[in-house]
């Protein structure tokens, strides 16, 4: 390390951003690492500081992390985080107990079984990386870490390389410093035409990798030298000396001498083909027997189960995997294009193939905004699996030049982290829809299911229509107001290209379905969003009448507008067309809960958030519906749930506080508001408090603070104003309030005019203008809000 740098970290008193270095773990490729620990997530890290300070340094530095923070795999460690503090580039992976290779090789060969089941896993690492277009470039013992349980961790793609033709921006660049001599990657691991300066691909890493197979075995390096010019030499023109080991099977020498081919045309083609070889040698009689010729039969028998226990580990490509796949999600497929613009294309085949594995009979699908919490992320597919609740992940990336594309897609058993089924799709940009036909077919296959419907295509051929349309998808993710505002446009720019895309008329109507009562969002009074939302609906089913979505919007407005009979239809159709739409259960949820059906909703609502389990917005609802029926404690279960995946969502805390303050708990309900109203709510935050005052027995503050903001009280804040009269116990102003919501907002009032079973409302919920506004707006009295909920459920599975 230099002196600057090290002045630095002395500096900032062992500490770089938030990770606090504990100690040094070693020095390698172009820095020192440390371990150190991450409070926020109290876990312990690997600490990689970049030891140089120019800025091509820290450009390169900071390449390395992008590139490897691609790779998701159990033998390859995880980028957490890269960054800059203080001047000093640093990079945060995953720490893994254990040694490195190098040190265990120091100690002499390996026993045989311990070889194939490193070679097998490092070829397994690489061959993920090279199907993500990967090449690590410096495979060596330094970089290999072995765990306490004997397995095999890949760390440092610092110097991988994006290969094929399909270069990012600064490929040149990065082409220059593997030239001239100046090649990347540690002397005596390199491969020919490394130290020669000659073309680089995945049979580089396969090189590099035979001579730790080599050393493995024998304890020695083929080409090591004392000199720069004569390792070069030897990498370049000697041949290994013969593997003179008495245990080693033939089959394991012939692999390595494949791997350390001069001509990268004579070795494996991929890591795929040596971990066939792998296995085979490992698994086969001929193997077995020459392994007992130089060890025991105890031994043999070792070796012979760990052979048998990797080939159950690690099914082929075709194989079905080991145990039943029930659940699955497709994670955001990467965008491996120079062109960030192209990123929609991979979102759009991650939605298709969502949609299409929703059609497989019998298995849950994690939604959609579920599985993009995950886009730019590159988390372990087992924390993934755990996250989401699910035995099984889709992942793949999209490379597009010109008119041209690829696609990579692998699915992945999210309990052990092991390839169940890959390939790679190449064709032309138009034929994005077939490719995805065929991986949600090919992962039916995989998984031993089958489609219960075929899944739909999408009904444009209009390229640039359908960019336009996924670009729509992911703004309405957001639901801030300029992307609300963005998607609504490109959607209708769709529409502009293709009048008879369907899919583009079904996503307007869902995206003017939610602004019904959100501050902030639009401008346009509810009545208005209301008929522009249904107006689209309707032509997306003249066009489709299948359309989920389409179906789903229609059901929330017809919910909202107290055609209850119509919603239930065409929500029902909905999730009979696919039984993994969480917002199709979402609303039927609020629907049943709208009737009175409490239970029914909770049901409802406990499957959305199955099948959408990072969703922090449909635990809202999933607070507010446990609140009205009296369970506070659900509700306030339901909104801390939802602040932990998301702390910067106001709501949650708002909800959270009416939650706590119905408790008695009413310190913990006024430190809520006051984080709600810091991360910026400000639309029904006085009618909170005021209900505050009111159950905490201040009724003269609360009388007042009423008296003060009714005065501009509309929309959302007129429902809170009828309670917090209620609560104060003026049940004469709570009606006049209640009359203004039945004249002036009955649509948004008819979801909000619930009052919960808490006694500071029971005057209120037995008066009879309350039961009289209940029947205007088509709703039951509370008496009947215990009812049979049986029949409304059973109807749909029956239909």
């Amino acid at each position: 390390m230099d002196a600057v740098h090290h002045i630095n970290i002395q500096m900032i008193a062992e500490k770089v951003g938030r990770y606090r270095i504990l100690r040094q773990l070693g020095s390698g490729g172009m820095g020192e690492v440390y371990l150190a620990e991450d409070p926020s997530l109290q876990r312990q890290v690997a600490l990689k500081i970049l030891s140089g300070t120019d800025e091509k340094s820290k450009r390169r530095f900071v390449r390395e992390a992008i590139t490897a923070s691609k790779l998701s795999h159990p033998n390859v460690a995880v980028i957490h985080e890269a960054g800059e503090s203080d001047g000093i580039a640093f990079i945060a992976m995953q720490y893994v107990e254990g040694e490195t290779l190098r040190d265990r090789l120091d100690r002499g060969p390996l026993p045989i079984a311990d070889i194939v089941r490193i070679g097998r896993e490092v070829a397994d690492a690489l061959d993920d990386a090279h199907r993500h277009g990967i090449v690590h470039r410096d495979i060596k013992p330094a970089n290999i870490i072995i765990d306490d349980r004997g397995h095999a961790k890949v760390l440092d793609f610092g110097i991988a390389k994006l290969i094929d033709s399909l270069a990012m921006p600064d490929e040149s660049t990065a082409v220059a410093e593997t030239t001239a001599g100046k090649f990347l990657g540690t002397l005596h691991y390199v491969s020919p035409e490394q130290a020669g300066g000659g073309v680089i691909d995945a049979r580089t890493d396969i090189f590099s990798l035979g001579i730790v197979l080599y050393e493995m075995v024998t304890g020695s390096n083929p080409f090591a030298a004392n000199s720069f010019l004569e390792t070069v030499r030897r990498v370049r023109e000697l041949t290994p000396p013969p593997i003179d080991r008495a245990d080693c099977p033939a089959d394991l020498k012939r692999i390595i001498t494949k791997c350390l081919e001069k001509d990268p045309q004579r070795r494996y083609g991929s890591a795929r083909d040596l971990i066939v070889d792998l296995e085979r040698s490992a698994g086969s009689p001929a193997g077995v027997s020459r392994l007992r010729a130089g060890s025991t039969w105890i031994t043999a028998l070792a070796i012979l189960a760990v052979a048998v226990f990797l080939l159950w580990r690690h099914p082929s490509a075709t194989a079905p995997p080991s145990a039943k796949i029930e659940s699955i999600a497709v994670l955001p497929f990467v965008n491996f294009s120079p062109d960030r613009q192209n990123e929609f294309i991979g979102d759009g085949i991650t939605e298709e193939v969502i949609n299409g594995l929703a059609q497989l009979n019998g298995l849950k699908v994690v939604s959609r905004t579920s599985a993009f919490a995950f886009k730019g992320t590159r988390s372990d597919i087992r924390e993934v699996g755990k996250s989401l609740g699910v035995d099984a992940v889709v992942e793949g990336s999209v490379q597009r030049a010109s008119d041209r594309l690829r696609v990579t897609a692998q699915l992945i058993n999210a309990h052990d982290g092991y390839h169940l089924w890959s390939e790679t799709y190449n064709g032309a940009v138009g034929d994005v829809f077939s490719i995805e036909d065929q991986i949600s077919r090919s992962v039916a296959k995989a998984l031993q299911r089958t489609m219960g419907r075929t899944p739909a295509t999408p009904s444009t051929r209009d390229i640039a229509a359908y960019d336009l349309y996924l670009k729509a998808r992911r703004e309405e993710l957001f639901l801030t107001r300029v992307q609300v505002n963005d998607a609504i446009r490109d959607f209708k720019a769709a529409i502009d290209r293709d009048p008879s895309f369907a899919e583009a008329y079904a996503g307007l109507a869902e995206t003017y379905s939610l602004l019904d009562h959100r501050p902030g969002l639009t401008t346009l009074e509810p009545k208005e969003t209301y008929a522009l939302a249904v107006e689209a609906a309707n032509k997306a089913l003249n066009l489709d009448p299948d359309s989920v979505e389409a179906h789903t919007a229609v059901g929330h407005i017809d919910m909202h507008l107290g055609r209850f009979d119509e919603a239930q239809a065409h929500l029902n159709r909905a999730l009979q067309l696919n039984p993994n739409y969480s917002t199709a259960y979402l609303w039927h949820g609020i629907l049943m809960r709208t009737l009175g059906q409490y239970e029914a909703g909770k049901k409802e609502l406990a499957r959305a958030e199955q099948l959408d389990p990072l969703s922090a917005s449909l635990l809202v609802y999933t607070s507010v519906n446990a609140w009205i029926a009296g369970d506070y404690e659900g509700a306030r279960s339901a909104a801390e749930r939802g602040i932990q995946l998301d702390p910067q969502n106001a709501p949650l805390h708002q909800y959270l506080a009416e939650a706590d303050m119905t408790l008695g708990r009413f310190s913990d309900a006024e430190e809520e508001l006051r984080r709600s109203e810091k991360l910026g709510n400000r639309s029904t935050l006085d009618e909170s408090r005021a209900l505050l005052l009111a159950l905490s027995g201040r009724r003269e503050e609360a009388v007042a603070l009423l008296r003060q903001i009714g005065r501009n009280a509309r929309g959302a804040a007129m429902p809170r104003m009828m309670r917090g009269w209620a609560a104060v116990g003026d049940v004469d102003e709570a009606a006049r309030w209640l009359d203004r919501i039945v004249r002036e907002i009955p649509d948004y009032g008819r979801l909000a005019i619930e009052l919960p079973p808490h006694p500071a409302f029971a005057k209120m919920r037995s008066d009879p203008r309350y039961l009289e506004a209940r029947r205007k707006l088509g709703l039951p009295p509370p008496e009947n809000l215990s009812a049979d909920v049986a029949p409304a459920l059973s109807r749909r599975r029956a239909d």
